[in-house]
């Protein structure tokens, strides 16, 4: 990985320009799946942080959010949540109120509630009188609020995305169908490829969630996510594009070929266990689909 950017801001000697060189390397590092090296980087970054003086000693704001991230793909929801918390005091005790951060604080707080609601249930349906759920979608719904109104393009898709996953869990399909065609409008327009990644995805286990499935619609949403992953560089979409894959070998072929790509699945969410880095979800997923296959 290039750490240009990196080596020159440490080559200035200025403390934050190697504090936001440290913030985007850990960036790239999660993005492509390296989640124990992003986490390290973080970690740098925030030790860092705390030399420059703020107030607040842990990460907030974009590189906060963006911490808050990873802890949820390392499946640390719990100081994700608390963490996320903490950022939205700050900014009441300040009696400040940044739309943009507040916007990704609210949406840190969203994911984390959803994904401890899906970690407790993960076969279950999502329930609108859940205290978790009600959660959830509150959050979710000022995030995307407080993201509009900052005129945040680059985040606004994110805040549609996990509202979407919320309501498809909540059985509202139109609903986060919506949410997902406006990211694929703004993806094209500006050019997200990694949001559209992430509307690929969710869209696509969605047609398949479909009475009857909609199995050509999602074999496209597969062929499009797959080719933004090639382009990008995006690996840390790889697990998720092999349950996607699995669940249409499963429909269109046999069973048993998708078996073994959900069994692929769950052994690449695993690839660095041995620094603690479980893409949890995506087991918690592939094993889900695995028993659906089971019991069918």
């Amino acid at each position: 990985m290039d750490d240009t950017c990196l080596t020159l801001a440490r080559r200035s000697r200025r403390k934050q320009l190697v504090f936001y060189a440290t913030v985007s390397r850990a960036l790239t590092l999660r993005l492509s799946g390296r989640l124990a090296d992003s986490q390290r980087t973080f970690q740098q970054a925030e030790a860092l942080h705390r030399g420059l003086g703020f107030r607040q000693p842990m990460l907030y704001g974009g590189p906060g959010a963006h911490y808050c991230l990873l802890l949820l793909d390392l499946g640390h929801h719990s100081e994700a949540h608390t963490r996320a918390s903490q950022n939205v005091r700050l900014w009441q005790e300040l009696l400040y109120f940044p739309l943009g951060e507040a916007g990704l604080d609210r949406l840190s707080l969203a994911e984390a509630a959803h994904r401890l609601l899906l970690a407790a249930r993960p076969s279950a349906r999502a329930s609108p009188a859940d205290a978790a759920t009600k959660e959830a979608r509150t959050y979710v719904d000022q995030a995307v609020a407080c993201l509009r109104r900052a005129n945040d393009v680059t985040e606004l898709p994110r805040g549609l995305i996990a509202r979407a996953a919320i309501l498809r869990d909540l059985g509202r399909r139109a609903d986060a169908q919506g949410d997902l065609e406006e990211v694929l409008e703004l993806s094209a327009r500006i050019g997200l490829r990694l949001h559209e990644t992430d509307a690929r995805l969710l869209q696509g286990h969605m047609g398949l969630g479909e009475d009857p499935p909609d199995i050509e619609g999602a074999q496209q949403s597969l062929a499009r996510a797959q080719q933004l992953v090639a382009a990008t560089g995006y690996h840390l979409r790889d697990a998720d594009l092999l349950i996607l894959e699995g669940r249409l070998l499963a429909e269109r072929q046999s069973k048993d070929a998708g078996r073994a790509k959900l069994e692929e699945a769950i052994h690449v969410a695993r690839r660095e266990e041995k620094d603690g880095c479980v893409y949890r979800l995506a087991v918690d997923q592939a094993n889900r689909y695995l028993g659906d296959l089971s019991a069918s």
